[in-house]
């Protein structure tokens, strides 16, 4: 069996991280952009830079397919 995909939740909003392709944060690290695979984009408010830092260690541990170049 594969990886269950990863969800984050925004308010009521459930996104599926393992369909990213890409992310830009914010200077401030107070949001990043993320970019699906379906062409939406959706920004990510954080509260924190700790909340920010969560984030990102979410999405570095997900293990995203090997044909695509991240």
């Amino acid at each position: 069996m594969g990886n269950l995909p990863k969800f984050y939740q925004v308010g009521t909003c459930h996104y599926n991280l393992d369909q990213i392709v890409k992310i830009e944060s914010s200077i401030d690290l107070s949001s990043v952009l993320v970019n699906f695979s379906d062409g939406s984009e959706v920004e990510f408010p954080f509260d924190s830079e700790d909340e920010y830092n969560q984030f990102i260690h979410l999405i570095r541990s997900i293990n995203f397919s090997s044909d695509l170049n991240f």
